[in-house]
């Protein structure tokens, strides 16, 4: 009986140690399958990040607005819908580009023609060329020479304001009815040269009030002071507008009083004077400003 146990045990241990060594192998394996189908799935992600980045290199060359009309004509004709773009019709069209091209391109027209594109003109590094719109892509990949192709930029009218009015994000207060309706602003100068001719050109509003403490003549010396009033009206054209002419401190004096006895919001004055205070932010001129800032 004690012969027969010991034989079942000894088969016992057997099973089990088999059944690890199966177990252990088929863990192996299927670790190793494992293995190699991360490693197939690792090089497939790769080559597409790589495709990608190809793609993404190309097009960089392409301006954004070229890239999306290429896409509408070219990728967008296996749409359905009526506004799909028929295969023989995006082969026949032909648009006009603009290309930058490298400082050491020559001529180009023999690379180009080889994509059905001709050259309309050609300054230095710039080229207008027409190119079959199919075509475009592959042309501006292959050729080295072009280093961007974009469409032409379409021109328009602008308003004649200075370029501060938009750059300062005045033209938002604009439309939104902020104009300086209520506000008085004086242009303090040496000199308003030319401000008849700029109120014909309504480049000034004829409604402007001036005085001059110098009494040599409100339009003689300089432009600048009537150049530095047209940007006030251009980013207020509704304020009231003081030009007051000076020329030296005394005559400061004389405007800044003119300011305050008249409730003026806002003053411009940009003129430079030597000797007038250490440099520090001290001195006769700069405690008169001093005075006008805290009214």
């Amino acid at each position: 009986m004690r012969l027969i146990i010991k034989v079942f045990w000894c088969v016992a241990c057997l099973f089990i140690f088999s059944s690890f060594s199966v177990v252990k192998a088929q863990d192996e394996k299927s670790i190793a399958q494992i293995r190699k189908r991360n490693i197939t799935h690792l090089r497939t992600n790769l080559q597409s990040e790589i495709a990608d980045l190809k793609a993404s290199r190309q097009n960089r060359k392409i301006e954004t607005r070229l890239n999306n009309l290429i896409s509408r004509k070219i990728k967008g004709t296996d749409r359905s819908d009526k506004a799909a773009i028929k295969s023989d019709q995006v082969e026949n069209e032909k648009i006009k580009v603009m290309l930058k091209l490298s400082h050491e391109a020559r001529d180009i027209s023999g690379q180009i023609r080889n994509y059905g594109a001709r050259v309309l003109m050609r300054r230095v590094t710039t080229a207008v060329v027409e190119v079959p719109i199919n075509r475009l892509e592959e042309m501006v990949t292959d050729v080295d020479a072009i280093n961007f192709a974009g469409l032409p930029p379409k021109v328009f009218p602008l308003g004649e304001v200075s370029e501060g009015v938009n750059l300062s994000g005045a033209n938002i207060l604009h439309d939104n009815g902020f104009k300086g309706t209520g506000v008085r602003v004086a242009v303090i100068d040496a000199g308003f040269k030319g401000l008849t001719e700029a109120i014909k050109n309504g480049d000034m509003p004829d409604s402007v009030i001036t005085h001059d403490y110098t009494d040599n003549g409100l339009e003689t010396r300089y432009y600048h002071g009537t150049a530095c009033a047209e940007i006030v009206y251009d980013m207020v054209p509704d304020a009231e507008m003081y030009l007051l002419k000076v020329a030296d401190g005394s005559d400061i004096i004389e405007a800044k009083d003119f300011c305050i006895n008249n409730n003026i919001d806002i003053v411009s004055l940009s003129l430079g004077m030597f000797g007038t205070g250490p440099g520090d932010g001290t001195g006769l001129i700069d405690e008169l400003f001093d005075e006008l800032r805290v009214l």
